[in-house]
């Protein structure tokens, strides 16, 4: 065992600790006194973990909503072009008059919409759950992007049937 020499006694562990949260507090003064927030009387909430775990919750819906919200304007926006180029290419002179493109883009824009608004309808009941169980209501932007898409399908469809 090495021991130390004359002038370089070590601290025992706890005035170690009491040093490190005296600088941390003459830090937090300091920073207090910067912005202007009162001094070290400072108090942070403490968050249990059941309001971690509604969050998470919260951050795993609002994602699996932006998901299905990729997905449903992947599946509109495909059916609403290869609809648009189906006509373009019936109009063409010397092409077939039946390409059957008007199914594959009747089916793809409505597959999208219901499926955006099914999942729309399920993040709504999930909002819901979690807001029984103690979160607080928030507006949600992907609702509202999700809303908002589902009457963008709508309006595709139908400007795919009134071939607009």
């Amino acid at each position: 065992m090495i021991e130390p020499t004359k002038g370089s006694a070590q601290p025992a562990s706890g005035a170690k600790h009491e040093s490190l949260k005296a600088k941390i507090g003459r830090l937090e003064d300091a920073l207090a006194a910067k912005f202007g927030l009162g001094g070290s009387d400072i108090s942070f909430d403490k968050v249990d973990a059941t309001t971690l775990a509604l969050e998470r919750t919260l951050l795993a819906a609002e994602r699996t909503l932006q998901a299905w919200i990729r997905t449903a304007l992947s599946l509109i926006s495909f059916g609403f072009t290869i609809g648009k180029l189906g006509q373009v290419v019936v109009t063409l002179p010397g092409m077939p008059r039946h390409i059957g493109t008007d199914s594959l883009s009747y089916l793809l824009v409505i597959l999208g919409t219901l499926s955006l608004a099914v999942a729309a309808v399920q993040h709504w009941f999930t909002m819901r759950k979690l807001r029984a169980r103690g979160l607080p209501r928030e507006l949600s932007l992907a609702f509202g992007v999700a809303i908002l898409l589902v009457l963008l399908g709508a309006f595709a469809f139908s400007a795919l049937v009134m071939k607009l």
